[in-house]
């Protein structure tokens, strides 16, 4: 089901377009191999066997975070770190630290359970989204109103003006004004027809709310599995393209990573319902 809300259209049809042909494009190459499952592996350059690779920074630089391999009596322990460091050295970037990857993976992941995709987060989302379509559609009965009113007014006009050509009157000019308020008519009809379209009853937002909150827990749920792919996808949709800063802070603990960011919630319903958009001003922080 779609409510469409053109004022709140974030691209326009054209960029719409081409995004979800290359979206479709992607889904049909993956799909094939996980039996219609939501969160596939997807054939894209972002992909990595490693879960934030890619998706994090370095906030002393702005580099890219890496991944080192190291030797222990138990086997290997990977690490995160400062590519810019390990490639340039210190006169690059003065990062020289290393997490392990495991425990920055869930510190991550436990924030994004916690403060973004945790059900009673995101029905806060859904119902703050719902009100949202709801007064927009108030406008529209607003804007109906209006033109029934115009649409009365024209049709009046018109009655008069047929009344003063059969009264005898200037026949020609009277053709005329007949001729131009039919015109308004019709576009005020035409109007009308779009208006009509915005009309939604509350049974159809009781089906969008629960098809948002489903859509919402398969994200949560997905996350809970820790499976590296699908997870990514998640995290690639929250982070919008931005990467989240890795900041190395020194205390008399030692050392350590800490993040902060705000998760575009709204973003995991893109190639759904085009015309859903997270709440302004309701977008999860996350903290370290």
């Amino acid at each position: 089901m779609k409510i469409s809300l053109p004022h709140l259209q974030l691209l326009s049809e054209s960029e719409w377009k081409a995004a979800h042909d290359r979206l479709a494009a992607t889904r049909a190459s993956y799909l094939s191999g996980t039996k219609g499952e939501l969160w596939g592996r997807p054939a894209s350059r972002l992909d990595s066997k490693y879960l934030l690779t890619g998706l994090v920074r370095c906030d002393a630089c702005g580099g890219s975070v890496y991944v080192q391999s190291s030797s222990r009596k138990d086997g290997r322990a990977l690490f995160y770190g400062c590519m810019t460091y390990h490639l340039r050295g210190r006169t690059a970037c003065s990062n020289n630290l290393l997490t392990p990857m495991d425990r920055a993976n869930e510190e991550v992941l436990g924030a994004i359970e916690r403060d973004v995709l945790h059900p009673d987060v995101t029905k806060t989302v859904v119902r703050k989204a719902l009100d949202k379509f709801r007064a927009a559609e108030r406008e529209w009965k607003e804007r109906r109103q209006v033109l029934h009113k115009q649409i009365s007014g024209v049709d009046t006009e018109i009655r008069r003006l047929v009344a003063a050509i059969s009264a005898g009157g200037d026949i020609p000019a009277l053709i005329e004004a007949v001729k131009d308020a039919n015109d308004r008519r019709e576009a005020l009809s035409r109007d009308l027809a779009i208006v009509d379209s915005q009309q939604h009853s509350d049974a159809d937002y009781d089906e969008l709310e629960k098809e948002l909150q489903a859509h919402f827990e398969s994200c949560w749920k997905t996350v809970l599995t820790r499976q590296i792919g699908p997870t990514r996808q998640i995290l690639q949709k929250l982070f919008n393209g931005k990467r989240l800063p890795f900041i190395p802070m020194t205390n008399v603990g030692g050392s350590q990573y800490e993040f902060k960011g705000t998760a575009m919630i709204g973003r995991l319903l893109t190639g759904r319902t085009k015309e859903v958009v997270s709440p302004t001003g309701f977008e999860p922080v996350l903290l370290a």
